[in-house]
């Protein structure tokens, strides 16, 4: 990790370091064949759309 985040922006990185729990889970699934449930579903969710939202830029208006 120390490697890979190196060259990365603080934010982006912390914010990839905030997914881990997702993909925990998303493992647990794939390769333990665990079952989530509608909370767990909303959750994750929720941490994705929330991550997405915090990438993009939006324009700020300008009061003349």
């Amino acid at each position: 990790q120390i490697i890979a985040m190196r060259g990365l922006n603080p934010t982006v990185a912390s914010l990839l370091m905030s997914l881990e729990s997702v993909f925990a889970l998303l493992s647990g699934m794939v390769f333990l064949h665990q079952t989530m449930s509608g909370r767990e579903i909303l959750g994750c969710a929720l941490m994705f759309l929330a991550i997405c939202l915090s990438q993009i830029e939006f324009k700020k208006k300008s009061h003349n």
